[in-house]
């Protein structure tokens, strides 16, 4: 009977396990010979994997494609058989219904198997933002990287890196939405910039999903909300005058009447009232 081959790879591009891995995925016939089968039961998901949303559509396409095909990429794996690169590959081969799966062994430490599992995922494009701010997050918390040095192994900019990471300052429940998809970074984004008012950011993202504002809308509400001394000044700063003639005009056309600079703004409520306006004024059967 012949001996299970096992293959148990290690300081490889002197341990740089992004290179060893990219060169792997690389070569398709070294990644024959490295491969080993082994059950699917036997795997184990990374805790420390930065995604946590898988599309189910996508995943039964590439069940569907294994099913067909098989699977043409061995997945990798470290010594305890906890994966390393490649989950997607193993939850489409669970759906596909395969009872083994073909595997690339790579000793790693603790450290090498979380900051590749974070490195790998944030250059990918669909790693949803709050996933992302998370990995750097945890980067910087357990690993103490600055954000100079994630900028470095991600390929990013230290700006990107700062951005993204306040995200997290964001209540929950707005980051639950983008994590749903509910609404993206740029309309959340401007919901940072509200100063110490928690039921104000609640207001705004009501009405953000309500409306689905887009991200100007939102801008505008948020400068809103955190200039009302403005207002206030503009209203204090009138001249008398101005003030009499725009009660005048709310009384006469019995609808609010505001003049700014250069401008008189009539308000209406509907096509009724509005037709009552332009009749007032002896506009609405002018030709």
């Amino acid at each position: 009977m012949a001996t299970k081959k096992k293959t148990l790879l290690k300081d490889l591009f002197n341990g740089n396990v992004d290179e060893t891995i990219n060169f792997i995925q690389s070569k398709p016939k070294v990644a024959k010979d490295l491969s080993d089968e082994v059950f699917l039961t036997t795997l184990s998901v990374n805790p420390d994997q930065p995604r946590r949303n898988f599309n189910e559509s996508e995943l039964n396409e590439l069940a569907s494609s294994i099913k067909n095909i098989g699977l043409i990429q061995p997945i990798i794996i470290n010594q305890d058989n906890i994966i390393v690169a490649g989950e997607r590959r193993y939850r489409a081969s669970k759906i596909a219904g395969l009872e083994k799966i073909s595997v690339i062994r790579l000793s790693l430490t603790q450290q090498q198997l979380e900051e590749y599992s974070i490195t790998e995922n944030v250059q990918r494009v669909d790693l949803l933002p709050i996933e992302e701010a998370k990995a750097y997050k945890k980067l910087i918390n357990k690993f103490l990287l600055t954000q100079e040095k994630i900028s470095e192994k991600v390929g990013k900019s230290r700006s990107h890196i700062a951005n993204i990471l306040r995200l997290l300052n964001l209540p929950d429940y707005i980051q639950v939405a983008m994590n749903n998809n509910e609404i993206s970074m740029g309309q959340a984004k401007p919901l940072l910039s509200i100063i110490n008012n928690e039921k104000k950011i609640k207001e705004i993202f009501d009405l953000l999903i309500e409306k689905n504002l887009t991200s100007r809308e939102v801008e505008l509400l948020v400068n809103k909300a955190n200039n009302p001394q403005k207002i206030f000044n503009k209203l204090v700063n009138k001249n008398d005058d101005i003030i009499a003639m725009e009660r005048k005009l709310t009384t006469l056309l019995k609808t609010p009447v505001k003049i700014e600079k250069n401008k008189v703004i009539v308000s209406y409520n509907g096509v009724s009232d509005l037709n009552r306006l332009l009749e007032l004024m002896n506009l609405l059967n002018e030709q």
